[in-house]
């Protein structure tokens, strides 16, 4: 692992524990998310309904890290607008 990798990873995981708690309720929405697979700008449209409120940041990258979620190859362009149609994974739950 490179050192940017490294680097990205380190926070990446500082994120994730300085929001766990909203990061819990995301991971549970995306295992709850009825459809074969599901991304990031799912997850947040689920929240949104839901009337969660919460802060976007680097913490959104770890939605799909545990081991029961499998990247299906494929990756779309974000349609949430704060993304500016950035490219974001597609997972499928194990």
């Amino acid at each position: 692992m490179t050192i940017e990798h490294q680097a990205k990873q380190i926070g990446m995981d500082f994120a994730a524990l300085k929001n766990s708690r909203i990061l819990e309720i995301f991971r549970t929405l995306a295992r709850e998310c009825r459809k074969d697979t599901v991304d990031i700008d799912d997850v947040r449209m689920m929240a949104e309904k839901e009337r969660i409120l919460y802060s976007p940041g680097n913490w959104l990258g770890s939605v799909f890290t545990s081991k029961e979620w499998r990247w299906t190859g494929e990756v779309r362009a974000s349609s949430h607008p704060g993304s500016h149609g950035r490219m974001i994974k597609v997972w499928r739950h194990r």
